[in-house]
Order: C-alpha cells, then sequence, then structure tokens
C-alpha cells in the first residue's frame, strides 16, 4: 500500500492484521518503481 494518509489509519491497520494480512509500504513517488516515467 502507498503511504497515503488515508490508507495510514489506525482502523485499517487493524482490519488487515486481524484478517492475517501483511502491510507492505511503499514509498510515495520513486521514479525506480514507476515503469511508464523510464522509458
Amino acid at each position: 500500500m502507498y503511504n497515503a494518509t488515508f490508507h495510514q489509519r489506525q482502523d485499517i491497520k487493524d482490519l488487515l492484521m486481524h484478517d492475517a494480512h501483511q502491510i507492505l509500504w511503499l514509498p510515495r513517488y520513486s521514479l525506480d518503481s514507476n515503469l511508464i516515467e523510464k522509458t
């Protein structure tokens, strides 16, 4: 998930962790991860 404010809400984190999901935080913006910007 991106580090957007609405993704960081505690109730969202609790819901994901309750269902045994793992949160993988992505950078807000990175040229290395944006394939369109590389071309």
